[in-house]
């Protein structure tokens, strides 16, 4: 959807398409880390409550039917709703997964991702989109990109404007104001250098 969205924003003289967000709540956050990792004409991308790590913790008991039930197989054990015997055999030989979700962020490298977590989400705790940041951060410095948080930092409730942004709000899972000033502020820091 977004894709086609900036397939039409490049065709309107009024508007810069170097200069465009994608933006998610969510399960859009997902979507929209997706997004800037596919389409490069993306210059930000602003994952709200979501789009973080792990991609072993996401199908969990509270949302399963969000999810192909092979999926499963691939969640950390207690956090699945399987018992060991149960994610052995839907596993069978196969090794673990690679990868993780901070793989996917990183793959939207070297352009400006800021993420935006709530203090009391109970969806998407902040401890999982500081752990993406973390584990996604040396792709941004492998392009020489130093801007990034360092990890006392994102356990504050203090912003980070770099080249991996981050905020925390104090509430429940939510996108509110607060969230929207922190993005248009990564949006002129990176967009009007």
């Amino acid at each position: 959807g977004a894709s086609r969205v900036m397939d039409w924003i490049e065709t309107e003289p009024a508007i810069d398409a170097k200069k465009v967000a994608v933006v998610g709540q969510s399960r859009l956050a997902k979507v929209a880390v997706i997004t800037a990792a596919f389409d490069t004409r993306f210059g930000l991308c602003c994952p709200n409550d979501g789009g973080c790590k792990t991609l072993s913790l996401v199908p969990n008991l509270m949302f399963p039917h969000w999810f192909a039930p092979g999926l499963r197989a691939w969640t950390e054990i207690g956090k699945s709703g399987l018992s060991s015997a149960e994610t052995a055999k839907l596993r069978g030989e196969k090794p673990p997964l690679p990868f993780d979700q901070s793989s996917l962020v990183g793959c939207i490298a070297p352009r400006v991702v800021h993420f935006g977590a709530s203090s009391h989400d109970v969806y998407a705790p902040p401890d999982l989109p500081f752990a993406t940041l973390r584990d996604a951060a040396p792709v941004w410095r492998l392009f020489g990109k130093t801007n990034v948080p360092p990890d006392a930092r994102l356990l504050d409730f203090e912003p980070f404007f770099g080249d991996l942004s981050w905020h925390c709000k104090f509430g429940p899972h939510s996108i509110n104001r607060t969230d929207w000033r922190h993005y248009m502020e990564s949006a002129r820091r990176a967009f009007c250098r």
